[in-house]
């Protein structure tokens, strides 16, 4: 087999698109170019690279992660945390690199990680889930750096906490094994340090969720949390608005990915390449299973916001068209009056032309709606074209934005300017007698 896959586990993509999977029998990582994953039906790859040696320091790979730096951190089920510089990670073959760092666990568990938004690094440790701040994750060697915190105690109920993976909101969903179970943890209750005895803000489950031996997490680009389910070869999808509940959550999944064509023989690893094509790693048939993008709806909006030209009052604007396209694998269903207007001004805007309203997009079909602008007053009015739908996310909105103007106020007609009528010089009237002129003869 040219794929090398021994008992692979969860894979991370780097910046260029390459998959990266660890290989725990082999002690190993696994690179596969990105030009590579494409095709259909079975791929017998060979690595561009191969992660191997008595130098890398690896023993039972079971997580990879990039931090954002690109360098690659390796979790392991009985060994520290193994770091690989960014700049080793090029060249073909077998590579037995030296770390760039080494961190030490303070216990061996599932051997999953994963970065939150601010770079601090999550790892399974047994019965606990340890946090290594970003400031700590510097310089070479080996280190032992003091965790920033650790979710421990009897209150978290993690026995055996496998797959990580954070949602948009900063909550952290853990996978635990033992209680066939997923728990959230909320970015508030993750702010604090030392030891953290938290309560999850949710729990995903019981006989609806169909969980059985959960491993693998990870979002999609849909907003549904993805779980892998070892022992019953299945992978279940939650909706996201379903993911709001507090306490023990026994949730229907939203679909399950299950049945002889998936292929599936203990599915442990899950990673999702933006374009949202999901990868399953099966530790039971070493190999990974390729679902080309998930099959899902999918709203997009173009432009997703509409800034009108300065209006005067009482006038309206030229039409602009905002374009909805189905992105998605599944149809995407508008019912009646899916479109409105929203937001603090919504009368001063217009929807003239609705072409989604009682419409379903098929993939990559589209809608249009034109909105126009008419202010009764001055100042910026702001509002939102709001689309109801069955995509995850509903209701989508457009943000709309204009300017009324007053009309500059009409000049007063000037006074005219009237010029006096000169008075005539009267002609003086001759008094007494007029003295003729003498006539002398002689």
């Amino acid at each position: 087999m040219n794929t090398g896959l021994d008992r692979p586990f969860g894979g991370a993509f780097d910046s260029d698109g390459n998959l990266y999977i660890p290989s725990g029998e082999s002690n190993s990582v696994l690179v596969f170019a990105a030009a590579d994953l494409t095709g259909t039906g079975n791929l017998n790859l060979t690595p561009v690279r191969t992660i191997k040696g008595g130098n890398t320091g690896l023993a039972l790979p079971a997580g990879v992660a990039f931090d954002g730096n690109g360098d690659l951190y390796v979790a392991q089920q009985i060994g520290p945390v193994e770091v690989f510089a960014a700049a080793d990670l090029v060249g073909t073959g077998e590579l037995d690199l030296n770390p760039l760092r080494t961190i030490i666990v303070p216990s061996t568990g599932g051997g999953q990680l994963v970065f939150d938004d601010n770079g601090n690094l999550y790892v399974g440790a047994g019965f606990s889930v340890v946090a290594f701040s970003a400031v700590d994750l510097t310089g070479t060697g080996p280190s032992t750096p003091t965790p920033l915190r650790t979710i421990v105690g009897d209150n978290t109920d993690l026995s055996l906490p496998t797959g990580l993976a954070f949602d948009g909101n900063g909550t952290l969903y853990v996978a635990d094994i033992d209680s066939k179970s997923v728990k959230a943890l909320t970015s508030g209750s993750l702010a604090g340090t030392g030891d953290l005895n938290l309560t999850p803000a949710r729990t995903i489950v019981g006989s609806n969720t169909g969980l059985s031996e959960p491993f693998g997490v990870v979002f999609g680009p849909d907003g549904r949390l993805y779980v892998a389910s070892s022992a019953s070869d299945s992978v279940a999808a939650y909706a996201s608005e379903d993911l709001a509940g507090t306490g023990d959550l026994n949730l229907t999944p939203a679909r399950t990915i299950v049945g002889s064509n998936t292929g599936f023989s203990l599915p442990v690893g899950l990673v999702v390449r933006p374009d949202g094509t999901l990868y399953v790693s099966n530790n039971g048939s070493q190999s990974v299973a390729v679902f080309d993008r998930l099959a899902v709806e999918a709203f997009s909006a173009a432009p997703d916001s509409v800034t009108f030209s300065d209006q005067l009052v009482n006038t309206t604007s030229d039409g602009s068209t905002v374009t909805v396209t189905n992105n998605g694998r599944a149809d995407l269903a508008f019912g009646a009056g899916a479109l409105t207007l929203t937001g603090g001004d919504p009368s001063q805007f217009a929807v003239d032309a609705d072409d989604c309203s009682n419409q379903t997009l098929t993939t990559g079909d589209t809608c249009t709606a034109d909105v126009t602008f008419t202010p009764t007053s001055a100042g910026v009015k702001n509002a939102k074209l709001t689309f109801t739908d069955n995509a995850p996310g509903s209701p989508h909105t457009v943000a709309l934005t204009g300017t009324g103007l007053s009309p500059a106020p009409t000049p007063p007609m000037p006074t005219p300017t009237v010029t006096p009528t000169p008075t005539p010089t009267p002609t003086p009237t001759p008094t007494g007698r007029t003295k003729l002129p003498l006539d002398v003869r002689s």
